[in-house]
């Protein structure tokens, strides 16, 4: 039911976020690849998504460390994820701050290496334009 939550959630973020890219490439560049005889495959394979990719690879990364952050809601619903088991050890044990202190660790960790990996991935896909 989380999952299902979040992929409803995100696929409308991630809509707007295509529509803003696709949007964003001023209509020369379709005129100007039409008047150089390419096709409308070719159009959108070697100039319009390119450009649109670079505009909205950040927002896709952002929005992708949205999700993992919003999994801990999944606790509202009985799944089992980092916040809850943290807040069930810490019911255990009556050490709340260590428990919530290594959880927040733990996901400032996984959304570094999310960011990390994610630009290094720029790097790579835009040889440095972004």
């Amino acid at each position: 039911a989380v999952l299902s939550a979040l992929v409803f959630i995100n696929a409308g973020y991630l809509t707007e976020t295509f529509r803003g890219g696709f949007q964003s490439i001023p209509s020369t560049q379709y005129s100007a690849s039409k008047s150089l005889g390419m096709t409308s495959i070719q159009t959108y394979r070697y100039i319009i998504l390119p450009q649109m990719l670079r505009r909205i690879y950040h927002p896709m990364t952002n929005q992708f460390v949205w999700s993992i952050l919003m999994s801990s809601l999944g606790i509202l619903v009985g799944m089992s994820e980092l916040s809850g088991t943290t807040q069930r050890l810490q019911s255990l044990s009556f050490r709340t701050l260590e428990f919530f202190i290594v959880a927040a660790v733990m996901y400032f960790v996984i959304t570094k290496l999310v960011l990390f990996g994610s630009s290094l991935l720029a790097r790579r896909l835009f040889k440095g334009e972004i």
